[in-house]
């Protein structure tokens, strides 16, 4: 009889770890609630989703700063005060441009 009570009680055991075993994996699921109000992506409607036509914008503003490679030294052969200058920061200029007048009486 301890033969049979053995196997019997390996049996429900067995049974026993089995259904708690599924029904663990079972309530680790998400029941379905039957609600369908959720959104989906454009890779759930195998359909498509319409085109929209919307502007993009042809200037980008974004701050920075600009440094130069070249840095140049002006001197003057005359010693005097200033009275103008004559270009302004970030004007081109070239060679024999006016870029100070320069008072050498003074």
């Amino acid at each position: 009889m301890s033969t049979l009570f053995t196997e019997r009680f390996h049996a429900v055991a067995t049974s026993l770890t089995l259904a708690i075993t599924v029904t663990i994996i079972m309530g680790c699921h998400a029941p379905d609630t039957g609600d369908n109000s959720q959104t989906t992506s454009p890779a759930d409607n195998p359909q498509g989703v319409p085109v929209e036509q919307t502007e993009i914008p042809r200037l980008y503003v974004s701050p920075g700063s600009i440094v130069s490679s070249q840095e140049f030294r002006v001197t003057s052969t005359i010693s005097g005060f200033i009275q103008e200058i004559a270009v302004r920061e970030g004007d081109r200029i070239k060679t024999g441009d006016l870029l100070v007048r320069i008072d050498p009486s003074k």
